[in-house]
């Protein structure tokens, strides 16, 4: 099938198919990324480009990031290591992207 053509509707699709996250978009400088949070350590994000779709974890709320950034790429991992069900989300919506289209990708 083919890639959505915005963000906003691939969030309108996710907010259908996983009700159990909630999901806001970031504007970054030249880029656009979905959000899908569970809590706040959490999180999955996702990325839309022309040719694919790119799901990784994160760390959804501003203060959870600012932390785990302090410690960089170590508190990312420390963070996943010790939150239960971390990548979860990011594993759900994996998922169901996988299966609904074809160019999907796994980030971090």
């Amino acid at each position: 099938m083919e890639l959505p053509l915005s963000i906003e509707e691939l969030k309108q699709e996710l907010e259908r198919a996983l009700p159990d996250y909630s999901y806001y978009i970031n504007s970054y400088l030249f880029d656009k990324v979905l959000i899908a949070k569970k809590a706040n350590f959490s999180g999955a994000e996702i990325r839309l480009t022309k040719k694919q779709l790119k799901v990784g974890y994160c760390v959804p709320s501003t203060w959870g990031a600012s932390f785990a950034a302090n410690f960089g790429l170590l508190g990312v991992f420390v963070v996943r290591k010790f939150v239960k069900d971390a990548l979860e989300p990011r594993d759900s919506v994996l998922e169901y992207l996988s299966a609904r289209y074809s160019p999907v990708k796994k980030g971090l």
